[in-house]
């Protein structure tokens, strides 16, 4: 009979610790001087483009990789030495960008002489590619010196 006496009391004891743990807010834990971040009004934030090795976040191979994945061919154009365009033509580059395999894993080793060097495996081979580039009104664009489908960039 004593055990039936103990039952009602450990509830008791339950429901006395679940309702006053709950009447406690979250709002006096948070301190009242926590100092914040602010951006003036008269700051701009500025992208720099003349870094192939860090571009956009990336490097201007993968930005170029990404926009031709994506199918932004009249972005990846505007990413294109003005040398380039003249050379080649519009129309003949957008139909290059749109042919082109450029869809292999591609890893940074060197970026010198104006040139990006990657690392990457295509076809089940491991190749190093280079990327030709100039900075043209302070952007990062894209030299191509020939329009080949099947080896658009110069491999080594």
């Amino acid at each position: 009979m004593q055990f039936l006496y103990y039952i009602p009391l450990k509830k008791l004891f339950l429901s006395i610790f679940v309702f006053y743990s709950c009447s406690f807010s979250q709002e006096n834990d948070v301190p009242q001087n926590v100092p914040t971040i602010r951006k003036q009004n008269n700051e701009q934030a500025t992208i720099k483009l003349n870094n192939p090795a860090l571009f956009m976040g990336s490097t201007f191979g993968e930005f170029m990789q990404i926009l031709h994945k994506t199918g932004e061919y009249n972005i990846m154009l505007t990413y294109t030495a003005g040398q380039t365009v003249k050379k080649f033509g519009k129309t003949e580059l957008l139909h290059f960008y749109q042919k082109i395999n450029f869809s292999y894993p591609l890893t940074l080793k060197a970026y010198k002489a104006n040139q990006l060097h990657y690392q990457t495996t295509i076809n089940a081979t491991q190749k190093t590619i280079q990327i030709p580039v100039i900075i043209e009104n302070d952007t990062c664009k894209l030299i191509l010196n020939q329009l080949n489908i099947s080896q658009p960039f110069v491999g080594m």
